[in-house]
């Protein structure tokens, strides 16, 4: 079992290999993305927000997005990792309230159940509602 986890890891290594990663802030600090490019090209980025969610300052994750070609190769969760680590530098916790695809919503339920982070409620809104009902904040 260790042997084929260990194949898979290195696998995904391999494909983020390559992989440059840059952060830009806009304007007055309150945007920001995280972009990945691969020989230079743009091949996926993460959208950051600042918010206050109950009165905490949150960085948001606004949307992400990565080109098809180079999906499924860890690109997201390379992402994901950057803007939580930008945050912390920033003294803010990493927060998502974007509608997510399962396995996103997935990664966060599973950090939740190990303590690195919380799911809160944000607002009322309709399921599937672009930021309704509930977040996931970093704690």
């Amino acid at each position: 079992m260790n042997r084929q986890l260990n194949e898979v890891l290195g696998a995904v290594r391999q494909q983020l290999e390559g992989v440059e990663v840059e952060r830009r802030a806009a304007g007055a600090g309150r945007m920001a993305s995280v972009h990945a490019k691969v020989d230079g090209k743009p091949v996926g980025g993460i959208s950051l927000d600042r918010r206050s969610y109950d009165g905490r300052a949150v960085l948001a994750v606004a949307n992400i997005r990565i080109l098809r070609p180079h999906r499924g190769k860890g690109l997201g969760k390379l992402l994901y990792r950057e803007a939580s680590r930008w945050a912390r530098e920033m003294g803010l916790p990493l927060a998502s309230d974007t509608v997510m695809e399962p396995a996103v919503e997935q990664g966060w339920k599973a950090r939740a159940a190990r303590g690195e982070a919380e799911e809160i409620v944000v607002r009322q809104g309709r399921p599937g509602e672009y930021g309704a009902g509930r977040a996931y904040v970093e704690v």
